[in-house]
């Protein structure tokens, strides 16, 4: 049975800023072995690193390592050299997991801790019982903050949680960071920056477009359709015969996919737009006779910031994937600067929910 589970292993893959180039070969590897990746740590089997993180995202991965379960193995690539046999000792590890349980402690710095470790982690902490109060401001349970009170748009007192989006989440960019206050699942004191201070990846528009239409059907398409839309980028970098037109051709089928542009309109992009809008302008960039008027939605830190603050979460997920955050350009903007951006809490209106 666990030869059967993990013939095909899903892969949760992070990729460091210097290890671009190294997670698009991992991409084109895992589509032909036919590997899914990973929705969530719970998901994986098998945690693959391309790159040298830096020390945000270096924690970021271990905390990622710990929320995989057994068994579990990973694969840290600085180059795409020998990547097959890595995969494959990684797959023979997974199948030997009676001996990796064994085996987990502290001399593995990708273990950290053992499988069990976190079976008492609440023998020592005495929360508050039934009855008694819940002023729970700067209080940590388990290492996890608890919420705090305050003020909401409306002037009333509701509970906040303080949240760190990124640098690694499912249709996300990569190492972008996205800091804020949410109450109930309503983001605000929004900041957006990039991890260890990485400059963020410039590419081609073309690229750009596949990029975002990838990230956009994670969170929202059907998996054959995702599927078939990373296999659509892997050709087109590749620059197989046929991959462009293929690719135009796709494009037009998608922006013609109204279920897809009655669940994504009215969701609050940056520029005034919304996703569908930026949607059906990826699929004018990967037209082969775009129109004239047609643009890559690029962003700077500082107008998604903007565009995010009292946004709903899931809003805020949709709005993220489908831009790319440049060092500051935008559609039709001036430059809004490198580095983090951060925006006040707005008042009085609700700026970035559904109807």
């Amino acid at each position: 049975m666990a030869r059967f589970a993990l013939a095909r292993p899903h892969v949760l893959v992070v990729v460091a800023p210097d290890g671009r180039g190294v997670g698009s070969v991992v991409e084109s590897v895992l589509l032909r072995r036919g590997w899914p990746l990973a929705r969530s740590p719970a998901d994986a089997d098998l945690l693959v690193v391309a790159g040298s993180p830096g020390p945000e995202l270096a924690a970021a991965v271990e905390v990622l390592w710990a929320q995989v379960p057994a068994p579990r193995s990973h694969v840290h690539l600085a180059t795409a050299s020998d990547l097959d046999a890595r995969l494959d000792a990684a797959v023979r590890h997974l199948l030997a997991w009676e001996a990796q349980r064994s085996d987990a402690g502290p001399a593995d710095p990708w273990v950290g801790r053992g499988p069990d470790a976190d079976t008492d982690r609440h023998a020592d902490h005495e929360g508050p019982t039934s009855g008694e109060g819940h002023d729970h401001d700067d209080m940590d349970v388990a290492g996890l903050p608890m919420a705090s009170s305050a003020p909401d748009r409306d002037g009333l007192e509701l509970e906040t949680l303080h949240v760190t989006l990124g640098p690694w989440l499912p249709g996300w960019p990569d190492g972008l960071v996205v800091e804020a206050s949410m109450q109930g699942d309503v983001l605000s004191d929004v900041g957006v920056r990039w991890a260890d201070d990485a400059h963020p990846w410039t590419a081609g528009p073309q690229q750009c477009a596949l990029d975002a239409l990838v990230r956009l059907l994670t969170l929202t398409g059907p998996a054959p359709v995702l599927q078939r839309w990373r296999e659509t980028r892997a050709a087109v970098r590749e620059q197989r015969p046929g991959a462009a037109a293929h690719a135009a051709r796709s494009a037009r089928r998608l922006a013609r996919s109204r279920v897809l542009a009655w669940s994504l309109r009215g969701v609050p992009a940056p520029a005034g737009t919304d996703v569908a809008e930026c949607l059906h302008r990826w699929c004018d960039v990967l037209s082969e006779s775009p129109p004239p008027d047609a643009r890559s939605p690029v962003v700077g830190p500082q107008e998604l910031a903007t565009t995010l603050q009292g946004a709903e979460l899931a809003g805020a997920r949709l709005a993220v994937a489908s831009v790319v955050v440049g060092p500051g350009h935008a559609l039709a903007h001036d430059d809004a600067g490198d580095g983090a951006a951060h925006v006040e809490p707005a008042r009085g209106h609700h700026g970035g929910g559904h109807d």
